[in-house]
């Protein structure tokens, strides 16, 4: 269940790299490894390194709600095209004022083969558009309000649109803060805070709370979140329900059949992240091979990440206990990652080595159900071929990202995919069951191939392309269709 850092390309100028974490925000969605692309641009001021302060603090973030602009308040704040909006004083007191934003992505990807020949058709080819736009009221110290508004459109895809690739018009998040301590200037985060309404949530590296930025159309929870940053702690406390994505115009739901609470630790010191989670879930009804039925889940875990000289590593491991249908559940995963970078050489190259693996479900000799299950992840979990997710996996990876010059970057990864388990199937990254597997057929499922190009044509633009195999194993041979996969994409991002 290893995360990608090949997929820092896409992910830096889409959605998903967690190479990139942030060391430095506790709890926030940099950690979750999504990268806003927003380059290393924009106007400054001279002296004193006040120009890599504005510039760091016009980074667009993963969460747009996570950024704060009342810095523009400062008469040596200037120079963007979109300040206007991102600072509109609401009164004359610091600290109240109005933040517009949003983006535009334009995607067009291809498939040849999509689901290893399972959809039916050969070659598909679709256009993918997503506009966003939200409003951000600082209206007291003690009360903020955020709303963001989403439209995601789907053309071209024989059979309509792929759910979850079309919402025409609908709240993507809308919720108030009830600021109970605030920080100690309008820069910095409150203390203490409850949100209330629908939000999205993206924590550690993804793994199992986040956003779905990889698919057309992002999605939130509805519920309650209490926020706590004593010093370099966040702790995050939560009662949610997932948002139903509906292709129509504001008739996007909150679910009956599906709930998640938990609370979630993070330590943030200069150079190492801790974070211990406790994640339970129902789901009315849930199906895996062997057994469907009422579901509850437990998943108690931990992730520390450390950024040394040269190089980042990162360790999570968690443990799933519960039950579903009256049957037991005894489910696990351990995830590893190291990046070596070589910052002060040609090209900067940074290399990956990682390494994942998920219970499987151990067959009707068993008491328990094995089969892990990732709760609500990343969309992209292993880069944007989308064809497999991390239950019952083995999965190894290298990955090599280079700079290169003019802003261009390049990267590239490989995969490789076994069942953990011979008693358990294959299953996509939300966790239903693709295909039935026995101890009969291969444990090798596959390799997957993936390459990124990507241009940072400035802080609010950017281009990438990428190229992808899926070579299907010896699992297919018994498990037809069993098609090698080709996947192409070219998009591009604005962001304001």
């Amino acid at each position: 269940m290893s995360l990608s850092l090949g997929s820092l390309v896409s992910a830096a100028r889409a959605q998903s790299s967690s190479t990139q974490a942030s060391l430095t925000e506790p709890g926030s969605a940099a950690a979750s490894g999504t990268a806003s692309g927003s380059g290393a641009s924009g106007s400054g001021t001279s002296g004193n390194g006040q120009a890599s302060v504005t510039v760091s603090r016009r980074k667009y973030k993963p969460l747009r709600d996570d950024e704060s602009w009342a810095w523009l308040r400062e008469a040596q704040a200037t120079g963007d095209l979109w300040d206007p909006l991102k600072y509109v004083p609401l009164s004359r007191r610091e600290g109240v004022f109005l933040t517009f934003g949003g983006e535009v992505r334009q995607w067009v990807e291809g498939y040849h083969h999509e689901q290893w020949g399972q959809t039916g058709e050969a070659v598909s080819v679709s256009w993918l558009q997503r506009y966003m736009l939200h409003a951000d009221a600082h209206l007291t110290p003690y009360a903020r309000a955020f709303v963001q508004l989403k439209s995601g459109i789907e053309v071209g895809r024989k059979g309509g649109p792929r759910p979850p690739d079309e919402d025409l018009l609908d709240i993507n998040q809308a919720y108030v803060d009830a600021v109970a301590i605030p920080g100690a200037s309008p820069d910095a985060e409150p203390k203490l805070l409850a949100r209330i309404g629908r939000q999205e949530m993206s924590y550690g590296s993804g793994r199992f709370v986040d956003v779905r930025e990889g698919p057309n159309v992002r999605f939130g929870h509805d519920g309650v979140r209490i926020i706590a940053r004593p010093g370099p702690v966040r702790v995050d406390a939560f009662a949610v329900r997932p948002q139903l994505t509906k292709p129509g115009v504001f008739d996007d739901a909150t679910s009956t059949s599906q709930a998640l609470w938990g609370v979630y630790g993070t330590l943030a010191l200069d150079q190492l992240v801790v974070d211990t989670y406790y994640l339970g879930v129902h789901r009315t009804p849930f199906r895996y091979q062997r057994i469907s039925g009422d579901e509850e889940r437990h998943t108690f875990g931990a992730r520390a990440r450390a950024k040394l000289t040269v190089a980042e590593v990162e360790v999570e491991g968690a443990y799933q206990l519960g039950a579903i249908g009256g049957t037991p559940i005894s489910a696990w995963t351990l995830a590893m990652e190291a990046v070596l970078r070589g910052a002060e050489l040609p090209l900067k190259p940074a290399m990956t080595w990682g390494f994942g693996v998920t219970s499987g479900d151990r067959g009707p000799r068993s008491t328990s159900l094995g089969t892990f299950n990732p709760l609500f992840p990343r969309g992209a979990y292993f880069g944007l071929v989308s064809a497999n997710g991390p239950e019952n996996n083995v999965s190894p990876h290298v990955a090599l990202a280079l700079a290169l010059p003019a802003d261009l970057s390049v990267s590239g990864e490989v995969w490789a995919f076994w069942r953990q388990s011979l008693e358990d199937g294959i299953y996509n990254v939300p966790g239903a069951l693709l295909r039935p597997g026995t101890p009969r057929q291969a444990r090798y499922v596959g390799t997957q191939v993936q390459g990124f190009v990507s241009w940072q044509a400035d802080r609010h633009l950017s281009f990438t392309g990428t190229l992808a195999v899926f070579d299907t194993g010896a699992f297919f041979d018994t498990s037809a269709p069993g098609e090698d996969i080709v996947y192409g994409a070219t998009w591009a991002t604005y962001k304001f």
